[in-house]
């Protein structure tokens, strides 16, 4: 004598077993694939005290100039800050970082801030830094 409904439920079974080990395995390479990387910003006020503010066209050459050149890749992100207790229009580059190329790259990212001030008469420039844990997918 067969019973039918045992036989049928095993290789459906057998299916969903196989389905969770798979996904668990994809799981798992993906999180062996994530680093922890350190996150350097460089963040950047558009107000120019008593004079206006930073344009675009400003914003573009600063970059070209003193950004671009020195860097291979990075993320360039338009913000809004609040500064003395007034909305600002920010401008954010930021990159993630291995650990060892930190203390150069802080430093470039200082040597930028110092220009931007000059150029813009800023009261500050902030640089940030974070743990950051990425996956390139």
């Amino acid at each position: 004598m067969r019973i039918t409904g045992v036989h049928t439920s095993m290789p459906i079974l057998f299916l969903s077993h196989l389905l969770l080990i798979a996904l668990f395995m994809v799981l798992s390479w993906y999180y062996t694939k994530q680093s922890i990387m350190q996150r350097l910003e460089l963040i950047m006020g558009r107000n120019i005290p008593d004079n206006g503010k930073v344009t675009d066209i400003m914003m573009n050459d600063f970059i070209k100039e003193y950004i671009i050149p020195f860097f291979e890749y990075g993320t360039f992100i338009d913000g809004e800050g609040l500064w003395k207790g007034e909305l600002e229009q920010t401008k954010i580059f930021y990159l993630e970082l291995p650990d060892n190329e930190v203390d150069h790259t802080r430093w470039m990212f200082e040597q930028i801030a110092i220009k931007y001030k000059q150029a813009f008469n800023q009261d500050s420039v902030l640089i940030s830094q974070l743990d950051s844990k990425i996956a390139f997918v």
